[in-house]
C-alpha cells in the first residue's frame, strides 16, 4: 500500500439532468447524480456525516439536512429537497470492502445477514417487518436509512466502501462472544486463508466485473486510547511500552506498570475490537511489535480476574470501556466522551506518549502534529469505489481540491492526505518527509 498516492479521476460527460436550477459549484462539489451510500469503518463515521452536508451545500443542493436513526445512531442520512441523498453507516472496515465488492462468499457473512427492512418502533427498538421467508441484505446492499427520515432501515447499494487500512492489512483471527462483556453469542472471525479479504496482488476486485476498486485516500482519521472513568487520576497516560505490554497481554495488572489504583480496579480489562476491525488493524501495525492479537480466543476470568474481550464495533468498544472497572480501549479521537454521553459516560481519554488526543478543541492541534510528522497512531482512510461510478469519482475530486479541505465540522480531527508534511508507505512503516503536495 502507497498511501502517498493519490487517486486522479478525469471526469466527463457527467449527466446534471433532473437537477434543473443548479449550477457546477466553483469548488468542484456535483449534485449527485444517484444516492451517495458509504458504508463501512466507524472511524470515518464523523467526517462523511460532516462532509456529505458540506458536499450537497457546496452543490447548491436547497434544504439540506442531516437524520441520524432514532433506533441507530450509527445510521446517518443527509438528504435536501431537490438532490439525491448521501447516507453514511457505521459497521466495520471488513464489510465495507466486502459490500463495495459485491462479494457473498467470505465466510465471515455468515452470521452477519440482516433484515432487508427494519422499523424503528421508539425508545430505541427496531423490529424486522415480517416476511416469509426472510429476505436479508447481501452482495452489493446493507442495512441504510430507507428515506429521509430514518425511521426504518432497507437494503440499499453501497457505492463506497470505508476502511481503516487496505484489505491486505486484515489478517487477523478473532473468537468470543460478540459483544465482549456483554455476550450477544459466541462468533469467530477469521481473515486469513479462505476469509481473507485481497484478491490479486492485494487489489481489491469487483465480484461481478472482476476489475480492479478504486482506492480514493484522502483524509486521515486519528485514534487515542481510553479507560474507564474509575482510573481517573491514576492512569493519565500511556506510552508506547505500556501499550505493547498491555495488548499483548505481558502483564495483567495495573500494578504492574507501577500504577496505584483502586483495588477493584487492579486487574486490566482490555477491550478490543473482534478480527477485521481497521482500528485494531491499526493499532497492531503502528504501535506493536509483532503485530498479532494477544490470543484467538476471549480471555475471561484468567489468573488476578483479567478478563481479555473482543468487541464488534466501535460503540461496543466503548461499551466495553464503559461498563468493566480498570478498563482500556482504543478508537478514533474525534469521538465525544462523558456524561449523558452514549455507551462512553464513563469513559475518559488518556494521552498517549504525553500528547494529548482527545477534548474539545483538541482536533486542529493533533492534526497539525500529525502533519508534522509528531504522532503516529493514525492511518490514512480507504473508501473503495467502483470504476464508473462518476457520483463517487467527484466527491472524492472534491476532496482534492486545497480550498475544500477545511471542511467546516465540529473540530478539525482530520489531515488530508496531500497536507502531510511526514508520510508512510504503509503502515507499518516509519513515517518520512515528504513535504505537502496539495494543489493550489
Amino acid at each position: 500500500m502507497n498511501i502517498r498516492k493519490l487517486i486522479a479521476t478525469v471526469i466527463t460527460g457527467v449527466s446534471l439532468l433532473g437537477f434543473a436550477g443548479i449550477s457546477l459549484a466553483a469548488n468542484g462539489a456535483v449534485p449527485p447524480a444517484s444516492d451517495i451510500n458509504i458504508y463501512g469503518s466507524s472511524a470515518q463515521f464523523n467526517f462523511w456525516k460532516a462532509t456529505g452536508a458540506t458536499y450537497l451545500t457546496d452543490a447548491g443542493c436547497l434544504n439540506v439536512k442531516t437524520v441520524t436513526a432514532p433506533c441507530d445512531s450509527n445510521q446517518v442520512i443527509v438528504s435536501s429537497s431537490n438532490c439525491n441523498s448521501i447516507r453514511i453507516t457505521s459497521k466495520a472496515s471488513w464489510d465495507g470492502i466486502l459490500a463495495v465488492a459485491g462479494n457473498t462468499t467470505n465466510p465471515n457473512l455468515k452470521s452477519e445477514a440482516t433484515p432487508q427492512t427494519e422499523t424503528c418502533t421508539g425508545a430505541g427498538n427496531k423490529t424486522a417487518t415480517p416476511s416469509s421467508p426472510a429476505v436479508y441484505c447481501t452482495g452489493y446492499t446493507r442495512p441504510m436509512c430507507a428515506d429521509a427520515t430514518c425511521l426504518a432501515t432497507a437494503c440499499e447499494t453501497v457505492t463506497g466502501g470505508a476502511t481503516d487500512v487496505a484489505a491486505g492489512d486484515i489478517t487477523q483471527l478473532s473468537s468470543g462472544q460478540l459483544n465482549g462483556p456483554l455476550n450477544g453469542g459466541a462468533i469467530t472471525r477469521n481473515f486469513t486463508g479462505a476469509g481473507a479479504l485481497a484478491t490479486s496482488n492485494g487489489s481489491l476486485l469487483d465480484t461481478a466485473t472482476q476489475k480492479p476498486l478504486v482506492d480514493c485516500q484522502e483524509v486521515v482519521v486519528p485514534f487515542g486510547f481510553w479507560v474507564s472513568s474509575d482510573l481517573a487520576g491514576s492512569v493519565t497516560n500511556l506510552n508506547q511500552v505500556d501499550v505493547r505490554m498491555i495488548f499483548s497481554g505481558q502483564i495483567q495488572n495495573w500494578s504492574d506498570l507501577g500504577i496505584t489504583v483502586p483495588a477493584a480496579s487492579n486487574p486490566i480489562n482490555v477491550c478490543w475490537r473482534h478480527a477485521g476491525s481497521g482500528t485494531s488493524a491499526t493499532l497492531q501495525l503502528t504501535q506493536m511489535t509483532p503485530a498479532e492479537l494477544y490470543a484467538n480466543g476471549e480471555v475471561v476470568n484468567g489468573a488476578g480476574q483479567f478478563n481479555y474481550y473482543f468487541n464488534d464495533g466501535t460503540g461496543n468498544e466503548q461499551d466495553c470501556v464503559n461498563t468493566l472497572t480498570g478498563a482500556v480501549g482504543y478508537w478514533d479521537a474525534d469521538k465525544t466522551y462523558g456524561a449523558g454521553v452514549s455507551h462512553a459516560a464513563n469513559v475518559i481519554p488518556v494521552t498517549f506518549n504525553g500528547i494529548t488526543t482527545s477534548g474539545v478543541g483538541q482536533g486542529p492541534a493533533l492534526t497539525a502534529m500529525i502533519e508534522a510528522g509528531q504522532y503516529d497512531f493514525w492511518t490514512v482512510e480507504n473508501l473503495f469505489e467502483q470504476l464508473n461510478n462518476n457520483d463517487m469519482a467527484n466527491l472524492c475530486s472534491y476532496l482534492q481540491n486545497a480550498g475544500n479541505n477545511a471542511i467546516a465540522m465540529p473540530d478539525a480531527w482530520y489531515a488530508y492526505t496531500c497536507q502531510l508534511d511526514f508520510t508512510k508507505s504503509g503502515n507499518s512503516s516509519y513515517m518520512g518527509y515528504s513535504g505537502h503536495t496539495c494543489p493550489q
